[in-house]
């Protein structure tokens, strides 16, 4: 959901642009993975998106979503026409942030879809690709023997934390993107 968010904020955004966080934005659950954006606070869209993506700050989907769209109502609207236009036809969002919701649904062939069109604007891969807190995010190789030879092709590895309150298992979820910017692959470790 939030590759999406992404893709439509940098589409349509101006990285420059500051956007002021609004009541709805900094009011998301405590369970809620969130940046810690507070109501009032003015961000450079920029580093709304580092946030959403590095963070998965649901605090800073909705910020995006209301700047870029006027509101979320109208930003989810984009999200599932633009998710039609990428070839995503299974797929319906219900928000900018991928919480629960039963009208909220993909598919991985979707995903993949989605995060191809993602993969194409150069900033999109600025920030996935970003090193946090000073080393770039690799797991153990040995603990993923698939990943082993491909450590080997000197990729890189972004990777999102995945829970919600209705899920089954939360885990992460690794994409590996190869130099030449076409090859991903989805591992995701369930705990």
């Amino acid at each position: 959901t939030k590759i999406l968010t992404a893709y439509i904020a940098l589409k349509y955004g101006n990285l420059e642009d500051y956007v002021t966080v609004s009541e709805n934005a900094a009011d998301q659950a405590s369970d809620s993975s969130v940046c810690g954006l507070k109501a009032g606070d003015v961000v450079q869209l920029k580093d709304l998106l580092y946030g959403m993506m590095l963070k998965s700050g649901n605090d800073a989907a909705i910020a995006i979503a209301e700047h870029i769209g006027g509101s979320v109502d109208q930003f989810v609207e984009m999200m599932n026409q633009e998710a039609l236009e990428l070839g995503a036809t299974n797929t319906h969002f219900a928000n900018p942030h991928g919480l629960h919701d039963d009208n909220h649904y993909t598919t991985a062939e979707d995903l993949y879809k989605i995060t191809q069109y993602a993969m194409s604007l150069p900033y999109f891969m600025d920030i996935v690709t970003q090193k946090q807190d000073g080393y770039q995010s690799k797991p153990d190789p040995s603990c993923f023997p698939i990943l082993q030879s491909l450590f080997c092709l000197d990729i890189t590895l972004g990777s999102q934390k995945l829970c919600t309150e209705n899920c089954a298992a939360c885990g992460s979820a690794d994409s590996v993107v190869g130099k030449s910017h076409k090859l991903v692959i989805i591992d995701a470790v369930l705990a």
